[in-house]
């Protein structure tokens, strides 16, 4: 209740309630995909994935072209970014050939790709 009172919501029914973030949550994987979309980096990776075909393969190099902070992202991309999306099985990344490639739960995001794709100029600038 304490953090509801932070944010300035008791006294509403709704707000009453306990939120369930437990991993048996029917939002826990919703609530998941928006954890990783929610880093501009990791979204700019599934997004150039979901542009491409299904059988395509990236370079991380891929991600980063045009950016005045391509060192410090490539080096994001390799430490925290492309091991998020991999243990999440939104994407393949073979360390080896320095690749990526769509992963066997990429189908699962793709309807929530192509909704901020198509209302991108309808959502907040970042």
């Amino acid at each position: 209740m304490g953090v509801l009172l932070q944010l300035g919501i008791m006294g509403t029914r709704q707000s009453k309630q306990k939120i369930d973030r437990s991993a048996d949550s029917p939002r826990a994987p919703r609530d998941a995909l928006f954890g990783h979309l929610s880093h501009p980096i990791r979204r700019r990776v599934l997004l150039a994935l979901c542009a491409t075909s299904p059988d395509a393969v990236l370079s991380p190099d891929d991600f980063v072209a045009g950016s005045p902070r391509s060192e410090r992202i490539r080096i994001e991309l390799h430490h925290n970014h492309l091991p998020r999306l991999a243990a999440a099985g939104y994407l393949e990344w073979d360390r080896l050939d320095d690749t990526v490639s769509r992963g066997p739960r990429f189908e699962t995001i793709v309807p929530t790709i192509e909704l901020l794709t198509e209302y991108n100029d309808r959502l907040p600038v970042e």
